[in-house]
């Protein structure tokens, strides 16, 4: 990845270029978030609320930004608040189409992990992933995930949930 573009936790300033970007997503792969973009919309403005609001970190959406740009995304949710809980869910991954290939989603997804892991105290992360988003599957298994179930939304569209132990 380019040396000129960051990796941060979103904050509240981030607002309005976080919306804009998953609008972006929302036109461009709207299959991709398994609901109407209505639907996607509101659930996006909740996720992100939550996120500022969350004193335990326990709801955190990553950014990769070059210069004050947001070109990518990565949500990352502790499934239960309370400190028993050991998974963690990675969701809302997504980077702008021109800026593909250089590694965005491959240092968000390692930020994600080591936080999981070392913050979170996470024991498994998981996620689903359009079957047909090969490049992202492949992503996902270059990192250890492994396919847990398959599920056929319609004939011709499936969704891979997958699943990373982090701890032996």
């Amino acid at each position: 990845m380019r040396s000129d573009i960051k990796i941060r936790e979103l904050g509240k300033n981030d607002r309005e270029a976080y919306f804009g970007l998953l609008l972006l997503a929302l036109e461009e792969a709207p299959e991709s978030f398994l609901m109407s973009t209505k639907e996607a919309k509101q659930q996006i403005m909740q996720t992100f609320q939550d996120s500022l609001t969350s004193d335990d970190k326990s709801n955190l959406i990553f950014g990769a930004f070059l210069h004050d740009a947001l070109l990518g995304t990565l949500g990352l949710l502790k499934k239960n608040k309370d400190k028993a809980s050991s998974s963690a869910i990675i969701r809302g991954v997504y980077t702008q189409p021109k800026y593909r290939g250089i590694g965005i989603a491959k240092t968000l997804l390692e930020t994600a992990i080591h936080h999981a892991k070392e913050h979170m105290k996470c024991h498994v992360i998981s996620l689903s992933v359009e079957s047909a988003s090969r490049a992202a599957q492949k992503l996902y298994e270059s990192y250890g995930f492994k396919i847990e179930r398959t599920e056929v939304k319609e004939p011709t569209y499936e969704i891979s949930h997958m699943f990373l132990p982090l701890r032996d």
